[in-house]
């Protein structure tokens, strides 16, 4: 036995003591906190000591045994009526905004576990996002099965991955929707886990007590002694961290350094924890104790948003773990946008946000800005202070961001003859927001003032190439101008990297469908020597172009979201970005593909 605070406790206590204390420590709660033993009734007793084999824990592993055969009796053939299998259930279809029930069609069900397995949790782009959280809630046919493969637990696959995204919502009407939701042990887990994500501790508890809960499984023993502690039976979590680590198998640190706290009554300061699980964030919460700065790095989606979620971590922490979890598509703008106003300010920063906002470009200058804007009631004012916000989160890379930040202060705005200097600003980031409707004024402002004002003329003309982009979508958005004023535009406007961006834009307006002269691909030939990119595994693009011109849907979505990666649109190499738009037009997602090219160029600054 280790030396641990809790010992004081179980150590005056014989080997039978100890096990009747064991068997006396599962307490049935009745969906609230601190119930006494004497105010339930007394369940049946239960071991915390393995029993069973453990479940794998990575979501590529989670894989039953084959189901075995039915029986024949000698000289008949016993046939059966097909069922709909438990696994083909889903929250929408192709009525209510699902894919094809055949979207599996071609593909064997082994390869779809390895790519459904092989997901990123963070999937920068919002089009490929949401393409793959629409395949992952449409009821379908399952993929075909050949003999040899063992059975696949798609329903907890699937799950599994809305919460790395997460998509907590989502992935909680997936579990409300399995039929074997109660008799699976996976999804029983996963269960409990949205719950701790959601902060919902009690509810959380209250399953380590179902009838069908293996306590052989160590997450469910520890999420047990955690729940003894918010009962305040401190007793019970003592001898079963006791138990624990008399174990062969280690114990998590952080989680033996908050129960001995919570135990010892005095709960130490944590300074660092090794992996960030759901299950450590939710006890860091209870003990009213800060995350550790290092968790960010190595925090998926849904822990980012239970991190920005923290009133005691510290606020640039909590801000950045917010905005970071509004570009994984974990936490709504809405989310991000209170916690920005949440951040306290002396009136001299406010007074002087701009200045102050350019020389700390970091969350903190962004939440800064945010209340700058929010403050100001001047039509112009805002304007100057959106602009600046703006132009910031392009140097940085937050541009996308931004423009979701301020859409509503964005769409509140009317074009006027005050405000044509920032026609070109509205344009463009109401572009990106996929506000058309909101464009065509201000665009028909721009036209208006660029025909007696050159700086009008000169921005009008750098906007051909994104209202080009979006006139594909929408006829009625189109720019004046051509590609020979535009690229004066850029020339005149960014100079240092004119060329690059010209060769940007041709690349994503080429492959939007625009076709351009061979004379005009020469004349944007003028770096010496081509730009070195970092391209995706050959073998997944093989898969893709494979999977595309066979028309498999639900595979083509898997291997375009695998193939992108986590990388953003703006760091990604254009000729992977062709290849992946191919393939979803291809399988007849034209939209989620044009989508696709419009999103990286508003990443890439066109």
């Amino acid at each position: 036995m280790i030396n641990f605070r809790v010992n004081q406790i179980a150590v005056s206590l014989s080997g039978a003591a100890l096990m009747s204390m064991l068997a006396m420590s599962i307490l049935t709660i009745d969906g609230q906190l601190n119930v006494t033993r004497a105010q339930r009734d007394a369940p049946t007793p239960r071991r915390l000591l393995p029993r069973t084999t453990v479940v794998p824990e990575s979501p590529s592993e989670i894989i039953s045994p084959t189901p075995a055969s039915p029986k024949i009796q000698s000289g008949i053939k016993v046939n059966r009526l097909e069922r709909l299998d438990p696994q083909e259930f889903g929250t929408i279809d192709a009525l209510s905004g699902g894919l094809a029930r055949d979207m599996w069609a071609g593909t064997s069900s082994s390869m779809a576990a390895k790519l459904l397995g092989q997901l990123p949790s963070a999937i920068a782009s919002r089009s490929l996002r949401e393409v793959l959280r629409r395949a992952l809630l449409t009821s379908a046919t399952l993929p075909v099965k050949r003999p040899d493969n063992p059975a696949v637990n798609f329903a907890a696959l699937r799950i599994s991955q809305l919460q790395l995204m997460g998509l907590l919502g989502s992935a909680a009407e997936l579990l409300d929707a399995a039929p074997n939701r109660k008799a699976d042990h996976v999804l029983h887990r996963l269960h409990a886990e949205n719950l701790l994500m959601g902060n919902d501790i009690a509810t959380a508890c209250a399953e380590t007590q179902r009838p069908e809960t293996d306590l052989a499984e160590r997450y469910w023993q520890y999420l047990l002694i955690f729940c003894h502690v918010v009962e305040n039976n401190l007793a019970e979590a003592a001898l079963g961290v006791s138990i624990l680590a008399e174990g062969k198998e280690p114990i998590d640190p952080g989680f033996m350094l908050l129960i001995d706290g919570f135990v010892s009554g005095v709960v130490p300061k944590v300074d660092a924890i090794g992996r960030p699980t759901a299950l450590l964030l939710a006890m860091l919460r209870y003990a009213k104790l800060p995350v550790p700065a290092a968790a960010l790095a190595r925090a998926p989606p849904p822990l980012l948003v239970m991190i920005a979620g923290s009133m005691e971590t510290d606020l640039d922490l909590r801000l950045a773990a917010a905005e970071k979890a509004v570009r994984e598509g974990a936490m709504t703008t809405d989310w991000l946008t209170r916690i920005y106003v949440g951040a306290q300010f002396s009136r001299e920063e406010l007074d002087n946000a701009l200045s102050t906002a350019q020389a700390a470009q970091a969350p903190r200058g962004r939440a800064l800005l945010y209340q700058a804007a929010y403050g100001q009631n001047v039509p112009t004012a805002r304007a100057e202070v959106l602009r600046k916000a703006l132009d910031f989160a392009a140097e940085n890379g937050f541009y996308s961001l931004s423009t979701r930040i301020y859409q509503a202060m964005l769409e509140s705005m009317v074009p006027s003859v005050e405000l044509s200097w920032f026609a070109a600003d509205a344009i463009r980031a109401l572009s990106a927001l996929g506000r058309l409707d909101l464009v065509r004024p201000w665009l028909n402002g721009l036209r208006y003032q660029s025909a007696r004002d050159p700086a009008a003329k000169l921005a009008l003309d750098s906007l051909w190439a994104m209202a080009t982009l979006a006139s594909v979508k929408d006829a009625t958005v189109v720019a004046a101008g051509s590609f020979g004023d535009w690229c004066t535009a850029i020339e005149a406007v960014v100079q240092e990297t004119a060329n690059s961006r010209i060769k940007v834009g041709m690349a994503l307006l080429e492959i939007a469908g625009q076709n351009f002269e061979g004379a005009q691909w020469e004349a944007a030939l003028k770096v010496s020597k081509p730009v070195s990119v970092r391209l995706s595994d050959y073998a997944y693009r093989v898969a893709l172009r494979r999977a595309a011109a066979a028309g498999r849907l639900a595979e083509t979505i898997l291997l375009s979201a695998i193939v992108v990666g986590g990388d953003r649109l703006g760091e990604l190499d254009l000729s992977l970005l062709a290849e992946v738009v191919d393939a979803l037009r291809r399988v007849g997602l034209d939209q989620e593909a044009h989508a696709l090219v419009l999103e990286a160029a508003v990443e890439k600054g066109i």
